[in-house]
């Protein structure tokens, strides 16, 4: 068995890739592998988060006597004492989840005093992005400049792993399909979604924060033409807005005049009322310029809601076109339109529901806590 230690949010930070490394962390540990989490007493400093908070909403960390919430992102000190819980643990892997640039100089600080160590464990990169959705070349320089400490890489898209090799020759990037997060459980009791959200509807829902590159105001130009076919098509926009687009869209949504075809949730929504929206919809809807991935894909399908998404990512890998879901061109109003409506009037709700439980596949914990371990496929 190997000692592991994730450098990386857990929960009360918000986010997928908080509940990504608490699911990973207990793949780990049922495999018999002992693990350790470092994490964050301070993660972002208040001038640079654009949300509302970047906790959960209870607030409370994990009673894990090994999770240490000891980082903070703008003291080294703090940098230090992480490496040196590292070597207490003595780590055979170190797992650095990477997807935005802000992580640069503190993870490169980290990986150089692993390096300096006779015995140091193997450094992987769990990337979720590679490049940051908000680029620009110093962010691309830094990205490039960490991304040489890593001895290996893991991805959940081929397209990512194609663009590791190729940036990175000789070291070895790692591909699974992403797993379901299975902490939004389907057997319990779900809290009522709320009453603003109309009934006997065709519901189209788009899920989580809401930032620029995420194209809710392409989804909001394709209403008017969705409406001329499905007259009862209404939109359901729930998740916390960046900086100034609660206002943008919601001005949006008067001057196309479709207020009654529209409903918005402008909050983060905690993962015990996830399924009541999933539950409610009869398609999601992800109309991204561009991703690099998302778990909401596999989410979708955990609860058997088909899904509408631009070619982008790693997102037409996950979806079959046709038969689970559509595949549209990114920045395509038109093409948006066309296919949600083809999937409410050719009623295709049915039959892409009963392709995802017969044949769609997803990745495994298992998997990839083994391939985190030994590093190979």
């Amino acid at each position: 068995m190997a000692n592991i230690v994730i450098v990386g949010p857990v929960p009360p930070y918000r986010g997928g890739i908080s509940h990504y490394n608490q699911l990973l962390l207990s793949a780990l540990r049922s495999e018999g592998h002992t693990t350790h989490v470092i994490s964050y007493k301070r993660m972002y400093p208040r001038f640079i988060y654009p949300g509302k908070s970047d906790k959960e909403p209870e607030g409370e960390g994990m009673n894990d006597e090994h999770v240490y919430y000891c980082l903070d992102s703008l003291n080294p000190f703090t940098w230090l004492k992480a490496l040196r819980i590292i070597r207490k643990c003595h780590a055979d892997v170190v797992v650095f989840p990477w997807w935005t640039a802000f992580w640069s100089v503190l993870i490169s600080t980290l990986c150089l005093g692993l390096r300096l160590r006779r015995k140091r464990p193997r450094i992987l990169f769990l990337c979720h992005n590679i490049y940051d959705h908000e680029g620009g070349r110093l962010k691309n320089t830094l990205t490039r400049l960490t991304l040489k400490q890593a001895d290996t890489f893991f991805v959940h898209s081929k397209k990512h792993r194609k663009t590791l090799i190729s940036l990175m020759p000789g070291k070895r990037a790692l591909f699974h399909p992403m797993p379901v997060f299975k902490m939004f459980p389907s057997d319990r009791k779900l809290p009522e979604v709320p009453s603003d959200i109309p009934r006997k509807r065709h519901i189209g829902l788009f899920f989580g924060f809401i930032r620029p590159y995420k194209g809710v105001d392409i989804l909001l130009q394709a209403v008017p033409l969705i409406l001329h076919k499905v007259p009862d098509f209404h939109l359901v926009v729930a998740g916390e807005a960046m900086w100034d687009l609660q206002k943008k869209y919601a001005a949006l949504v008067e001057e196309l005049n479709i207020r009654d075809h529209v409903t918005f949730h402008w909050r983060y929504i905690p993962g015990k009322m996830a399924e009541s929206y999933f539950r409610s919809a009869d398609v999601l809807i992800l109309p991204y310029r561009r991703a690099s991935g998302s778990a909401l894909i596999t989410l979708g399908y955990h609860y058997e809601v088909p899904v509408i998404a631009t070619r982008t990512g790693n997102f037409e890998e996950i979806i079959e076109h046709g038969k689970n879901g559509y595949v549209v061109e990114p920045e395509n109003i038109q093409s948006l339109a066309h296919f949600v409506i083809q999937y409410f009037t050719k009623y295709k709700k049915k039959e892409f529901v009963s392709h995802l439980r017969g044949s769609h596949k997803t990745g495994d914990w298992k998997t990839v806590a083994s391939m985190i371990v030994t590093g190979k496929e």
